[in-house]
């Protein structure tokens, strides 16, 4: 009897010991990182990159700017089934944690114990926020998740859940340069989200866990199962009956990439409208601006293709291609008296006299010029002056005209 009560006593001390030592590491953890990381209060006016829009006149988009193609959208707008969708998958006890799932915690340090390798999520909603808000995700894990728990401590003094979990839907990533749920539902269904069905809201709260590999895109046989394991919680959270359960889990994937096509195609005056904006007002252009400009779409349009036709029709009638490899004077073995007889008429102008380009190499811009006089000279052309290499006397049957006489006689 007395030995289990030294038994008891010894293991209540240990335990008591270890948390002491675990709260002592924390804390020294917490005074080492705290200085790093930023105030809870960023959080509350978080500025959302959403792209530069520009349009004409009478609304027309003429370009979208911005890396990020995101649309935000109010809490009150979310569809219900995606906010159930997405807490039953991401964190189930969202709204009773205060940022720490700290159940999910010990469950995943236990099963570190017995797999080193394996470093599991217990990551929250609010934990995954200044992973998308903040640049964390290049630095060694555990710093990372350390400093996540840390800003998910402060986030939730200062935010409401309904606020977290409103940011949250508007700045996680869904893949395809897409973020956020609005920007998400264009770009995969073409169409707003209160505008998506059970299944497509249900394969859209499955994307963050891969937004590039496990999009219905890229990766559509997972995107399908993670679909299914998102409905299967909402079906045994009651938030679903099983008709519409098992109706959904059957539904056909329907996503496709959706672009917003700009109504007209004016680059040029794009780019100076930005260039304009960035001089005036730097990076804060990508916070949401939306520019209407004076342009006339129509004028603009016919501007643009009356230039391009101008363009195209000069280039057809001046435009210089390069040798088209026709021959235009046959040259064989036999003598070029009949060629040379044509400079006859024709008197030398001081110490100019005419010739005859016989062959050229365009790449080297080497030609060989065959004078009345029969003397050919080797001539190169460079930056725009023309020197004499080369004298030969063109006397017999020589290596330079045979040459020629299997190239043909280029036309210069």
């Amino acid at each position: 009897m007395i030995i289990r009560i030294r038994t008891v006593k010894y293991l209540l001390w240990l335990m008591s010991g270890g948390c002491a030592a675990l709260a002592a590491i924390f804390a020294a953890v917490y005074l080492y990182l705290d200085p790093q990381i930023p105030d809870a209060e960023t959080y509350r006016h978080y500025q959302l990159e959403t792209p530069l829009r520009i349009y004409a006149d009478k609304g027309e988009l003429l370009a979208e700017f911005g890396n990020r193609r995101l649309i935000p959208i109010g809490l009150d707008e979310i569809p219900q089934y995606f906010k159930d969708a997405l807490v039953y998958t991401e964190d189930k006890r969202f709204y009773e944690h205060g940022g720490i799932d700290w159940i999910s915690l010990a469950n995943d340090v236990v099963k570190l114990l017995f797999n080193p390798t394996v470093l599991t999520g217990a990551s929250t909603i609010t934990m995954q926020l200044p992973r998308n808000v903040a640049d964390l995700s290049r630095e060694q894990t555990f710093v990372r998740k350390f400093k996540e728990m840390l800003l998910a401590l402060k986030i939730e003094q200062e935010l409401s859940k309904d606020e977290i979990l409103e940011l949250y839907i508007n700045v996680v990533p869904f893949g395809k340069r897409a973020y956020g749920l609005q920007a998400a539902a264009y770009t995969y269904y073409g169409k707003s989200a209160q505008q998506l069905n059970l299944p497509q809201l249900a394969m859209l709260a499955g994307i963050p866990k891969r937004p590039e590999a496990g999009n219905p895109i890229n990766g559509p046989l997972w995107a399908e199962k993670r679909r299914n394991l998102v409905l299967r919680r909402m079906f045994d959270n009651q938030i679903i009956g099983e008709r519409q359960y098992r109706a959904a889990i059957v539904a056909p994937i329907t996503a496709d990439i959706h672009h917003r096509d700009v109504d007209l195609h004016a680059p040029y005056p794009a780019e100076w409208v930005r260039r304009d904006l960035i001089e005036r007002y730097g990076r804060d252009i990508y916070s949401g601006f939306v520019v209407h400009t004076t342009i006339d779409a129509e004028q603009q349009a016919a501007a643009q293709t009356a230039v391009k036709s101008h363009l195209k029709a000069y280039d057809r009638r001046h435009g210089y291609r390069g040798p088209d490899g026709r021959v235009r004077i046959p040259i064989g073995e036999e003598s070029l008296d009949p060629y040379l007889k044509s400079f006859e008429t024709r008197r030398p102008i001081g110490e100019l006299e005419p010739g005859l380009v016989i062959s050229t190499d365009e790449k080297t811009f080497t030609y060989y010029v065959l004078t009345a006089a029969k003397s050919l000279f080797l001539v190169k052309a460079t930056d725009g002056l023309v020197h004499i290499l080369i004298r030969i006397a063109a006397e017999g049957r020589h290596a330079a005209l045979k040459k020629s006489s299997a190239q043909g006689i280029s036309f210069v």
